[in-house]
């Protein structure tokens, strides 16, 4: 991706703040939510903006806490690049590019994608995968979510080196956080990762953050933990482990009523900012900002056979395989406008 004046300049601006965010992130992120408004064209940035700039009129938001850990624990370099992946190439003029595209061919794009990684499948599909991020970034798709279903997912690397300019969450299991992996990920400035919340995941989190890392914790959770995510037990472990995100990810066996019930209270979480984790059910909120961007919610997820699934609820589309089908045709046939 090329870089335009507009792009070098808020890289510019945003390289300052988080310089200046680790003295005073208070008045920083504030000045930087302001300009945003100040030189946003699309509805998604000024809605996302005009939000983060209504919470953060809290001055006793545990966001600030949150900003303040980030900026001092994650290396500069490495989050000035994810920043700008995910909010200028993917939120902003990929945001822009699937709205023209929508309107052109007549059938929704999503904003990110959700894939499972199974080692023996990848290897064998490796180009399949390519060209999925080849077709999505071409229709204005920059932000990635693979999550590790078996097998080290140093193999994923290679594939995410190809493209700098979109990001990736990795969402792992702590058994495959080893130093030898940890190691390789020092060039990597497109990455962040969500361990899943188990025995191991504090100790892989400490890992992370002394190599200054970007990562988070994920649950997949069903009808019997509803109360656990009610009382705040997750966001409280969440913030032990200084996780920037705590994503919730409901479980096949998960009913449509707890699926909705958990929905309505991240929301409700999230802008009461009590916690310094950033709330997140992965269904529901990727859905959101989707239809914010272009009106209609579009969720693509493919299985670890690249199946495409659905949201809770609803069986898998056997048919629509990304190893046998290109993206553009899955979307046609399957979320038309």
């Amino acid at each position: 991706m090329k870089s335009s004046m507009s792009k070098i300049l808020i890289e510019t601006v945003t390289r300052k703040t988080i310089r200046d965010m680790k003295e005073s992130p208070e008045r920083s992120i504030r000045n930087l939510i302001d300009m945003g408004l100040l030189f946003s064209e699309g509805r998604f940035q000024k809605h996302l903006l005009q939000t983060v700039q209504t919470m953060l009129m809290n001055e006793s938001s545990a966001y600030y806490g949150l900003i303040k850990n980030i900026v001092r624990n994650v290396e500069e370099e490495r989050l000035l690049n994810f920043c700008m992946n995910l909010g200028y190439n993917s939120c902003t003029l990929g945001a822009a590019t699937i709205r023209r595209y929508e309107e052109e061919k007549g059938y929704n794009i999503p904003w990110n994608i959700f894939f499972e990684y199974e080692r023996e499948q990848f290897c064998s599909y490796r180009n399949r995968y390519y060209k999925l991020i080849n077709e999505g970034e071409n229709l204005g798709i920059f932000t990635y979510m693979i999550k590790v279903e078996d097998g080290p997912p140093s193999d994923l690397l290679p594939m995410i080196a190809e493209y700098p300019d979109s990001v990736f969450f990795l969402f792992c299991e702590g058994k495959y956080i080893t130093d030898k992996f940890v190691t390789e990920l020092a060039s990597y400035t497109n990455i962040m990762f969500l361990i899943k919340c188990d025995a191991t995941c504090q100790d892989r989190c400490w890992m992370l953050r002394e190599r200054e890392l970007l990562y988070g914790i994920y649950y997949t959770y069903t009808d019997n933990d509803l109360k656990d995510i009610e009382s705040g037990l997750y966001w409280m472990k969440a913030e032990e482990m200084n996780a920037v995100a705590t994503v919730l990810i409901a479980d096949k066996k998960c009913s449509k009523e707890t699926f909705d019930i958990v929905s309505e209270h991240i929301t409700r979480e999230r802008f009461l900012q009590k916690y310094q984790t950033i709330e997140w059910e992965l269904y529901h909120d990727n859905c959101f900002i989707d239809e914010v961007i272009s009106d209609d919610a579009c969720f693509v997820y493919f299985d670890k056979n690249g199946k495409l699934c659905g949201p809770v609820g609803e069986k898998k589309q056997e048919e629509n395989n990304l190893y046998h089908n290109p993206l553009q045709n899955i979307l046609m046939r399957v979320y038309p406008k």
